[in-house]
């Protein structure tokens, strides 16, 4: 098995076919959820907590599995985490580098209608995202695709700058339009 960490709630895991061999197991086998495959599961946890520190406790687990070309299977585990407020909510800005890294990220988008608060603004010829996510779920699947493509910035103060200095250029409503008409 070769884990790798991507940020402190997120690892990946690739199980090799000799992995699979070893632990007499077969892809079909493991992706059915069953206690063998649950008690191997919790085995690969173990042991990337060794490696690499990643700290399962115990946190609600999103487990993403494909199959890699060799026949073995490569697992993206997602810890969950409660990271909203006192009202259910929980905002956030991010950061791109370019306008690129938003349109990449946009083609993901396929209904904005959950968030209430969505802006995209220009400032010090950088990009930010602040959003606001009003369920746990949804903030941890965004959360995860957006750092593939963003910056992930406290919003304690700096919306406050953004609001102030930084220049609006795409609302909720307007990203719903850029995206019918651009992506």
């Amino acid at each position: 098995m070769k884990f790798e960490k991507i940020t402190d709630s997120k690892i990946k895991i690739l199980f090799t076919l000799e992995d699979m061999n070893l632990n007499n197991i077969s892809a079909k086998s493991f992706l059915s959820n069953n206690s063998i495959s649950q008690k191997i599961l919790q085995d690969v946890l173990i042991e990337a907590e060794k490696q690499v520190g990643f700290q399962a406790d115990d946190s609600k687990l999103l487990v993403e599995a494909i199959m890699s070309t060799d026949g073995g299977l490569i697992f993206t585990i997602t810890k969950l985490s409660n990271y909203l407020k006192d009202d259910n909510s929980c905002d956030m800005i991010f950061e791109f580098d370019d306008f690129d890294n938003f349109l990449a990220f946009c083609t993901y988008l396929e209904d904005i209608n959950d968030f209430n608060y969505l802006n995209v603004f220009s400032y010090n010829n950088m990009y930010y995202l602040h959003i606001v996510f009003f369920d746990n779920i949804l903030y941890d699947y965004f959360y995860n695709i957006l750092i593939e493509f963003a910056k992930p910035i406290s919003s304690t103060t700096f919306d406050g700058i953004l609001n102030e200095y930084g220049k609006l250029i795409l609302d909720k409503n307007t990203i719903k339009d850029f995206i019918k008409c651009y992506i």
